[in-house]
């Protein structure tokens, strides 16, 4: 904008991390300049970290108010702690971990108010919950554009329960996301529309996405951009087997009429998320282990994966594929921790070129075709 570049980021989370910045720096007298390694660390943990963390606890409480068996609450917890794509990225900062807390917490408390667990050993539901439900689900908003989805279900998940106190206390709770997303693309671009929407933004000469290249540039058939997608070297169930056992949990309830509100609320999320991704976009997120845009809403399928464990009986074929699914699951996390923002090791072997693209040590096997130098592009697609 004018002279100045504008980040396609939502700008909520940047503000975030430059007051860490700010009292990182009032603290130890450390700018970024001189201690870059330290400050992008700081700022990693308060992002990233803490924000897994959070999520952890909320994944948690979610299967305690769900779930029956504790063998259950532990494979859930310990899928969303070492088989969840998101481990890999709360190392980073990013906008994907902080999205994922909000979803979960946001989740929490609306089934504490309406859900099958509502009558929960905790006790009812209390005012409180609508309005943890609202703030958290406001500023997902404003910290992962396409989540807003999600915040729309839970709106009319509420209203059909109680439309009086959904007015009066969960939508003005999700004001202040709302807002803070509102005046600061205001003050920041003079315009109320997120910086993804706003092609105003867009028409400069250098513009990366007028003409992308590499992963960005590929522009795939549809059909073939929604398998690399959901079975591809982005699959979202071929880098993460565990979410299959949630979908069969998720399409048995719809079918079965069990949970059916809840069931409905999830499917609805995930079908508006995956046709936005697919109708509206051509790239994976750039240079990247795994869909990393979905990430936010793969905690749903580990929650219907845990409820999954929860109904059956578990025999030793059952838990061979479980185990199988779980370590596969895990593998492409631990790949992800050298570097989420680099082609994975499963994304190469497809390609047959094992060592492109890659920034972490862990894979780095001899290649004869040489890695490219990083696209500084690559991981700011204009829809994030």
């Amino acid at each position: 904008m004018g002279d100045h570049y504008i980040s396609a980021k939502l700008p909520a989370l940047s503000t975030y991390a430059a007051g860490v910045y700010w009292v990182y720096q009032e603290l130890t007298v450390k700018r970024i300049s001189i201690y870059e390694g330290d400050v992008v660390r700081t700022v990693s943990f308060f992002t990233g970290w803490l924000s897994h963390l959070w999520f952890l606890v909320y994944f948690y409480r979610v299967c305690r108010l769900l779930l029956k068996r504790e063998l259950a609450v532990m494979v859930g917890v310990a899928a969303s702690s070492f088989a969840y794509l998101g481990v890999a990225y709360a190392t980073h900062i990013n906008n994907h971990s902080l999205a994922a807390a909000l979803v979960v917490t946001g989740l929490y408390h609306a089934l504490r108010i309406c859900g099958p667990a509502s009558a929960s050993p905790s006790g009812p539901a209390r005012l409180h919950d609508w309005a943890f439900a609202g703030v958290s689900l406001g500023f997902l908003g404003a910290v992962d554009l396409p989540s807003l989805a999600f915040t729309g279900l839970v709106l009319v998940y509420l209203a059909t329960h109680d439309w009086r106190r959904t007015l009066l206390v969960f939508v003005p709770a999700l004001l202040p996301g709302l807002l803070t997303q509102m005046i600061l693309a205001y003050e920041i671009s003079g315009s109320f529309k997120p910086f993804q929407l706003n092609q105003a933004l867009k028409q400069f000469k250098g513009f990366y996405f007028r003409n992308p290249g590499g992963i960005d540039g590929l522009h795939e058939p549809k059909h073939v951009y929604a398998f690399n997608m959901l079975l591809g070297h982005h699959g979202l169930f071929s880098m993460t087997p565990l979410c299959a056992f949630g979908l069969w949990e998720l399409v048995r309830s719809l079918c079965l009429r069990v949970r059916l509100r809840e069931s409905l609320l999830v499917a609805a999320t995930l079908a508006l998320m995956l046709g936005f991704y697919i109708g509206r976009t051509h790239n994976y997120g750039g240079w990247s282990v795994g869909m990393r845009w979905l990430v936010p809403a793969m905690p749903l399928l580990l929650l219907y994966f845990a409820l999954w464990i929860d109904r059956v009986s578990l025999s030793r074929g059952r838990w061979a594929l479980v185990l199988a699914a779980f370590m596969v699951s895990a593998f492409h996390v631990q790949d992800g921790l050298s570097s989420p923002f680099q082609y994975s090791v499963w994304h190469n072997w497809l390609d047959g070129t094992p060592n492109f693209a890659r920034v972490g040590k862990l894979f780095n096997l001899p290649s004869s075709r040489p890695s490219p130098s990083p696209n500084p592009a690559a991981n700011a697609p204009s829809l994030d």
